[in-house]
């Protein structure tokens, strides 16, 4: 999920969350804010809808859970036809090899990476930056080797910059855990949410989600 230079948020959530509250008739808007300062303003009702959220048991004070809708995979993306080149099976691999890592400036990858960023052995081979649309610059000019996100968003905006022929999904996988869209316990009722779970799981049977979401996909059909 990014912002365009005019304002406008883009995305594969967008796309998906579009969707189910279109097939529900929903009115909605779009409103981006620091994931913190979402939180924030959905516990307080300021806002009615957040995605990406891993459940967490402190959450259901404020919030509804949506069924889990993909999962959150943090992988690596790199220049195409280059996966096969860096047989990465852990993350102490890459304090074996010779390159570059882009991390996206103050993104949560996981337990196991945040280890990896603490060892002082990482320190010199990884770059933070500050958006994604930077990251795929920097890999086709090859500037960076690997960038950690998720791989699909990668790939979904470096079509839309004209770029995802440079590019592939490496196969390892660093983190990867489902996600769901949270709603205001203030402003959202539970007969809503049931609605929007229905509306996802025709969703998420369609061929388009399986292809826009990829490795992010869920595998088998949520429960209700």
């Amino acid at each position: 999920m990014s912002t365009t230079p005019d304002g406008a948020v883009v995305g594969l959530d967008i796309e998906l969350v579009t969707a189910v509250l279109n097939r529900i008739g929903c009115r909605f808007s779009f409103v981006p804010l620091p994931w913190k300062r979402a939180l924030v303003e959905l516990e307080l009702g300021r806002v009615d809808i957040v995605p990406t959220a891993s459940y967490r048991e402190e959450r259901t004070v404020f919030s509804l859970y949506s069924n889990p809708y993909r999962y959150e995979t943090v992988g690596l993306v790199v220049r195409n036809g280059e996966a096969n080149l860096y047989p990465v099976e852990r993350l102490e691999d890459f304090l074996k090899l010779r390159v570059r890592i882009g991390i996206l400036r103050g993104a949560w990858r996981g337990d196991a990476f945040e280890a990896f960023e603490a060892d002082d052995r990482a320190g010199h081979i990884l770059m933070n930056l500050n958006t994604t649309q930077q990251a795929i610059q920097m890999l086709l000019r090859n500037r960076i080797d690997f960038y950690v996100e998720m791989p699909a968003i990668v790939l979904s905006e470096a079509a839309e910059m004209g770029q995802e022929a440079g590019l592939e999904e490496h196969p390892f996988v660093i983190h990867k855990d489902p996600v769901h869209f949270i709603f205001s316990k203030k402003t959202v009722r539970p007969e809503l949410v049931r609605r929007f779970n229905a509306a996802l799981s025709i969703q998420l049977q369609r061929k388009e989600y399986k292809a826009a979401f990829g490795s992010a996909a869920l595998n088998e059909k949520p429960a209700m």
